[in-house]
């Protein structure tokens, strides 16, 4: 993550200054949802926000520092509320309404909406090693509470003590990221919907009795 001194965090401590470092991380993100991070120059975002060149510099040294404003901007509400929704779960039943919860959540007039990180990650990976991180960790942080949901599911003895808990949350994440791109090139919700299902199947059969395993997505035994 990157640092900051005493001199770029001075304008930050008034509230005028707060409010017009969000109102160019705003526009900034609009631009970038709409352009791509290529498409988005300086002169777009001080146009967008009304602000002076100097005043954007005040708060931000270059375009990359721009971006990673506008990486958090896109992440941490994202994050918020997985953490709100995943801190429910605790049984295969809840983890079905987590899904099922979050392609409603996405849901468009055009089918699904792409995740805010992932969409991210297709034009930043490459570009900038301090924005691969700062999307790295977004995943890894979302991937801890999902981790911490099957845990509970453990404790609980609702999944199996020798389950292992970073898989099924990578595989969880995975199918996530995956079924909505296949969704937003679709336009329609069903390949997320689906790839989900599947994952969550994947953990009911660690946590189902032997001989026994429900499944939404197949037929089951």
């Amino acid at each position: 993550m990157p640092t900051h001194d005493a001199a770029e965090e001075a304008p930050l401590r008034t509230h005028r200054g707060a409010v017009a470092r969000e109102q160019i991380v705003r526009a900034a993100a609009h631009i970038v949802f709409s352009s791509g991070v290529v498409g988005t120059s300086i002169e777009q975002v001080l146009t967008a926000s009304n602000a002076s060149r100097s005043q954007l510099h005040r708060y931000f040294a270059n375009k990359e520092a721009v971006i990673e404003a506008v990486i958090d901007f896109q992440v941490n509400p994202v994050l918020a509320r997985q953490q709100s929704l995943l801190a429910r779960v605790d049984s295969v039943s809840g983890l079905r309404e987590w899904a099922d919860a979050f392609v409603a959540m996405n849901r468009t007039r055009n089918g699904v909406g792409l995740c805010p990180i992932g969409a991210l990650v297709g034009q930043l990976a490459d570009q900038s090693s301090a924005a691969r991180t700062k999307l790295e960790d977004a995943f890894r942080t979302w991937e801890s509470y999902l981790a911490a949901a099957l845990r509970r599911m453990q404790e609980r003895g609702e999944l199996d003590a020798a389950a292992d808990i970073t898989e099924l949350g990578t595989g969880v994440m995975a199918a996530l990221q995956g079924g909505l791109v296949l969704a937003h090139a679709g336009r329609s919700e069903q390949p997320v919907r689906t790839a989900l299902a599947l994952a969550v199947d994947r953990v009911a059969l660690a946590a189902a009795p032997a001989g026994h395993v429900e499944l939404r997505s197949g037929e089951g035994s």
